[in-house]
């Protein structure tokens, strides 16, 4: 039988669990968010490497009448996610430029792998963050928790990671959220 353990009378409010942000956190010192390392980083990786190359493929291609799949605009999904103006302001949107390079990396057909291990990502990052929305008192906390967990556990299983590649890791979780794959949307 499931009991309330919600709240300071709770007889599990003091148990073992860390502060994030003002966030409680319970089990091994963490949010339960599934994050993979090993497809994150083999994703970050591949990606790192083709970077040149695909920023040829970008000058070199003039692209018109692009397919975009169904979005929810921007704005709206701020709304929905709860996502403050000044988080989508300042972290997000310096991340902007890099994505249509993403968007070339995983539309290739070459990168089928790796298109199936983001969307495997996108679909642990989902649940996750769905199943434990509750625990972060907003959205801007809960993608900020994702982007520096990410890069944690990798860091844990790989040892010290470059910059840029902690950069690149934070794009691709802003992309997911910017282009529908992760947060809530309209159609949710």
């Amino acid at each position: 039988m499931w009991q309330n353990t919600k709240g300071p009378n709770s007889s599990i409010y003091n148990a073992d669990r860390d502060i994030y942000n003002g966030c409680s956190f319970f089990g091994s010192g963490d949010v339960p968010i599934n994050i993979d390392a090993d497809e994150i980083k083999s994703l970050i990786d591949i990606f790192y490497n083709a970077k040149d190359d695909l920023r040829v493929m970008i000058d070199q291609r003039v692209i018109e009448g692009r397919i975009q799949s169904k979005r929810t605009k921007i704005n709206r999904k701020n709304e929905i996610n709860g996502m403050s103006d000044e988080y989508y302001r300042k972290v997000l949107i310096p991340k902007i430029p890099s994505f249509e390079e993403i968007e070339q990396f995983l539309g290739n057909s070459d990168n089928e792998k790796e298109n199936e291990a983001y969307l495997y990502i996108v679909d642990s990052i989902n649940g996750s963050l769905i199943a434990y929305k509750e625990l972060f008192s907003d959205f801007d906390k809960a993608l900020d928790y994702l982007m520096k967990k990410s890069i944690e556990l990798i860091q844990q299983k790989y040892g010290r990671i470059e910059i840029n590649k902690k950069d690149l890791i934070k794009k691709f979780i802003a992309f997911m959220y910017f282009y529908c794959d992760i947060g809530e949307n309209d159609e949710n």
